[in-house]
């Protein structure tokens, strides 16, 4: 990876899922744009550091090891406000909470990517 310095503001996908459901039953948000957001900023190399520790593979991640791609974006961060204000919704799942579920469906599902090249 890159030295992982990007920010990115990450949700959960079953919170995704939700917004989406949410919003799926409103005909009077037809054409809106809605940031699905949880409003936070979070240090990718942080976030692939924990991912590591939770699969317990921590000596695997190769900080610095990859160029920056051309135009990258080095922050990224949305607002979820309207999407509050209009369907009532927030992110329910936090970055840690995520993180052990989706580590955890991994090691569940394995045989998925049985043969899968890295």
């Amino acid at each position: 990876m890159t030295d992982g310095g990007q920010t990115r503001d990450l949700l959960y996908v079953d919170d995704l899922v939700a917004a989406l459901l949410l919003a799926a039953t409103r005909r009077d948000l037809s054409g809106a744009v809605l940031n699905l957001s949880g409003g936070r900023e979070y240090v990718v190399r942080e976030v692939a550091e924990e991912i590591a520790r939770l699969a317990g593979t921590p000596e695997l991640l190769r900080v610095g090891s990859a160029l920056e791609r051309p135009g990258e974006l080095y922050r990224l961060l949305g607002s979820g406000k309207l999407a509050d204000e209009a369907l009532g919704w927030r992110p329910r799942t936090g970055l840690l909470d995520g993180l052990r579920r989706t580590v955890e469906w991994y090691r569940e599902h394995l045989s998925l990517f049985e043969g899968a090249r890295p």
